[in-house]
């Protein structure tokens, strides 16, 4: 017989544990429950949960055609009490009709499942139905592609299906286009550099600051945002030459500023500039900034290097996925 959708009650130990003790054990469990998704959320990072939430409001957009009225899945455990393996079955297949993308479609059914675990943690959904959701299987790379055969839409949205490649002309053309008469150009040719000689991500570029590129002894500090971790990478005689004629505009050289600033319109860099509140900063280049800069460049040369949505190492079809000699880790 299916187990039963439990109360916070039901969490308590049976056990008899002493009248005094097991209020206290209740007491907790409470907690846990009131606390909902907040104490798996806190454990996420930004990004992460920023993805989580998008899943979430499709996820309930697809219950919303059946008739189903969900919006705070992701803030609100109660309100995975109706949620069934059939509906999440149901998400799949209209993740499907709608065009979205294989590899898409399976990252949100990992982000569904995760958050039944959690609200089965919380005695809110079954772990009947939490075994039957696990069971709801994502398509493997063949799958998909069978499956995109028979699909007029394969994905919505800008996002390619397969990283640009540049040949060897293309990408020597592109190393051409910045205006190294400008800081701005020389700023652009070591970007570049830094990511196609290192394979470096955007955001670890983004939160560089000076002291990280150390020119003396040709090695590069990388904060590995995504997995957490540290690197030092040995400079490549191009990156060294770029950073050499970069530092020759640098005004603001101080350890702790930003490696990559803005540049204004004119080609000179946003540096020691003064706010309104009276403070003197910086400006570094920002995430979107750097994407939107590599699309910019590319298309100087006619092709499509559309940042926002693939990994700029892999748009650059950079040699370095197999990796630069790591002095230390």
């Amino acid at each position: 017989m299916p187990e039963q959708h439990r109360s916070p009650d039901s969490l308590a130990p049976s056990d008899d544990i002493g009248n005094g003790a097991r209020e206290r054990v209740q007491a907790v469990h409470q907690t846990l429950y009131q606390e909902g998704f907040e104490r798996y959320q806190k454990r996420r990072a930004d990004n992460t949960l920023r993805r989580q939430r998008a899943d979430m409001a499709l996820f309930e957009a697809s219950l919303a055609d059946v008739g189903i009225a969900l919006d705070h899945l992701f803030t609100d455990p109660s309100q995975w009490r109706c949620i069934t393996f059939a509906l999440v079955e149901h998400f799949l297949e209209w993740q499907l009709e709608k065009g979205y993308a294989i590899a898409s479609i399976n990252s949100r059914l990992a982000t569904i499942k995760k958050y039944a675990a959690v609200a089965c943690q919380l005695g809110i959904l079954s772990s009947d139905e939490l075994f039957r959701i696990r069971e709801v299987k994502g398509f493997r790379r063949v799958e998909g592609r069978r499956i995109d055969l028979k699909r007029s839409v394969t994905r919505i949205g800008e996002k390619k299906a397969e990283p640009t490649f540049l040949t060897e002309e293309q990408l020597a053309a592109l190393f051409r286009v910045p205006d190294v008469r400008t800081a701005r150009g020389w700023r652009d040719l070591l970007l570049l550099r830094l990511l196609y000689d290192l394979g470096l991500r955007p955001g670890e570029i983004v939160s560089m600051q000076v002291a990280d590129l150390d020119m003396a002894q040709a090695i590069l500090h990388v904060r590995r945002h995504k997995t957490d971790g540290e690197q030092f990478l040995r400079l490549t005689p191009s990156i060294i030459a770029a950073a050499s004629h970069y530092f020759q505009w640098r005004r603001d050289r101080d350890s702790a500023a930003p490696l990559i600033v803005k540049a204004s319109y004119a080609g000179g860099l946003v540096e020691l500039m003064k706010r309104k509140d009276g403070q003197v900063v910086t400006v570094p280049l920002g995430l979107r900034g750097v994407c939107a800069r590599v699309h910019l460049l590319g298309l100087a040369i006619g092709v499509n290097l559309n940042a926002y949505d693939q990994g700029v190492r892999q748009i650059l079809g950079c040699p370095c996925r197999l990796g630069r000699p790591l002095l230390l880790s």
